[in-house]
């Protein structure tokens, strides 16, 4: 009998598993949560206000050819 599984399955078993496990539990939306605030609050500290508000104000555009364009700036994204 052939073993037909893909060579890297293993593998990502073995990373996806305990990160599955994670996201399980009660309290990971919770620490996602901190962790994410605690990592913007020292960009913010390092970076600076100005490059804050350049990104902010950076736009992303989303098309589909020429019949459809939306374009807002990172901020207009996050608030609509």
């Amino acid at each position: 009998m052939e073993n037909n599984s893909y060579p890297l399955e293993s593998l990502f078993g073995r990373v996806l598993s305990p990160f599955e496990q994670f996201l399980r539990r009660t309290t990971a939306g919770g620490i996602v949560l901190i962790t994410t605030t605690i990592v913007a609050l020292g960009l913010a500290t390092t970076l600076g206000a100005e490059v804050i508000n350049h990104f902010w104000e950076r736009s992303f555009v989303l098309s589909s050819g020429e019949r459809f364009r939306i374009e807002l700036s990172w901020h207009q994204w996050v608030n609509d």
